[in-house]
């Protein structure tokens, strides 16, 4: 294989998953469908070279995708913790710090994928066999562990026991009510039906528009923040052991999202961060970048693993209807490709982050948010028509619960975590019947 003509398309990759991915609402595995479906009518580049575009695009997004989460307040399942200590360092004057910092524990990651690539095709095959069979148990322990660790978010302590009561089972019932609500709405959106048969295949992208994104934005509409001056030197206040600190949290999270299904980035996050018990808005970005990193790239290089070869996320299972890995030189070829479409993408990724930051001041951040709202409303309805607005609009109205009402965001992944889990478990059937389908 021409290893000269397989850069070029990894750069080709990176240029797209960055010209897109700061683009709020938009996601990279919309722009890799289009792709494939129009690779699959034209046959625009040979099948061998399909798999570094896609490494070039996901590594693209990765990095770059973390612009909208900091400036624009628009997040996927991967960036949803990003929002509150992101927020605060924009209004600060610090988000191409929060950027500098995410951007970190991302480099940090692809060295960790670098040094472990050579162990990963005689560790992980086995720890696949043997997880296999309990894969519903975890996943149904991940949803009753993010419920049971909720705690009530208030901190005055009521005089009277029915205000006592109230204070503490509040936010915690809310938060099982989103959860369970989010699960059901997850449920009938990934059974299918609810669409036309040529959008379904973007069925989760007004579910988590509308889960994650839209209350935000509605959120800064209502809030009207105003954007300070920002610092654009490229400095951060940390240090180096915090800086390693972060990357093992964020990595510890990634690595467990990518390798186990239907666990987000999100959901990671927060495991690695009851694990390792980090403190500190620096350790927080540095582990989210080095998270998303490893649960966008390190789940798509599982797709290449030998005696692997597991699909995780949406880039794989699209790649899979044309191409299958077949060789150890094609595993190491996409890691030295992925290792430089990092360099190229933090190098532009810190360029737009600055360009924006010495800009958003200017314009009135209500004004920006509404446009956003906008946007992310007329891209909905240009992909998924007007089922997918209906999903949008019931999927935002669950989204806005958490901010309201004081609980986590995080119950919001009960959309994944629910139907999922009830789909590989033995009450599936039973379970379809009760819910009419």
């Amino acid at each position: 294989m021409n290893i000269l003509l397989c850069l070029l398309v990894t750069l080709l990759g990176t240029t797209v998953g960055i010209l897109f991915s700061w683009i709020p609402a938009l996601h990279i595995y919309n722009i890799l469908a289009l792709i494939i479906f129009i690779e699959s009518e034209f046959y625009i580049l040979p099948l061998n070279l399909l798999p570094y575009f896609f490494t070039g695009a996901i590594v693209g997004y990765s990095f770059t995708g973390i612009i909208p989460a900091v400036y624009f307040s628009t997040n996927d399942d991967s960036t949803l913790f990003y929002l509150l200590p992101a927020q605060k360092f924009l209004l600060y004057g610090r988000a191409h710090e929060a950027v500098l910092l995410s951007t970190i524990g991302s480099v940090g990651a692809a060295f960790i994928v670098l040094i472990s690539a050579a162990y990963l095709p005689f560790i992980l095959p086995p720890l696949r066999d043997l997880l296999t069979p309990h894969m519903a148990w975890i996943i149904a322990s991940v949803g009753a562990f993010m419920i049971l660790s909720e705690w009530p978010r208030t901190t005055d302590r009521p005089k009277t026991p029915l205000g006592r009561l109230k204070e503490a089972w509040g936010s915690l019932i809310i938060g099982i009510l989103v959860f369970t609500l989010s699960g059901i709405l997850g449920y009938i959106v990934l059974r299918g039906g609810l669409m036309k048969p040529e959008t379904s295949f973007q069925n989760l992208m007004p579910l988590f528009l509308g889960l994650f994104a839209v209350p935000w934005l509605t959120i800064n509409v209502i809030s009207k923040p105003i954007i300070p001056i920002q610092n654009t030197e490229n400095k951060v206040v940390t240090n180096y052991t915090r800086i390693l600190r972060g990357i093992f949290a964020g990595s510890l999270g990634g690595g467990i999202a990518a390798f186990f299904p239907v666990i987000t980035g999100g959901v990671g996050a927060f495991l690695a961060g009851h694990a390792t018990a980090q403190r500190g808005d620096d350790i927080f970005l540095i582990g989210q970048g080095a998270n998303r990193f490893l649960y966008y790239v390190g789940g798509f290089l599982l797709f290449f693993v030998p005696f692997l070869h597991i699909r995780r996320g949406g880039a794989a299972w699209m790649l899979n209807i044309l191409y299958t890995p077949q060789t150890f030189s094609e595993y190491f070829l996409i890691i030295g490709s992925l290792l430089i479409s990092s360099f190229i993408a933090l190098f532009f990724t810190l360029k737009i982050s600055i360009v924006i930051a010495k800009n958003i001041h200017r314009v009135p951040y209500k004004n920006l948010s509404i446009t956003i709202l906008i946007f992310v409303i007329f891209l909905t309805f240009i992909v998924t028509g007007f089922e997918g607005l209906l999903i949008l609009i019931v999927s935002s109205a669950v989204g806005l619960l958490p901010p309201l009402f004081g609980t986590r965001r995080l119950n919001c992944l009960g959309a994944l975590i629910l139907p999922l889990t009830i789909q590989m478990s033995s009450f599936a059937q039973s379970f379809a019947k009760l819910m009419g389908f």
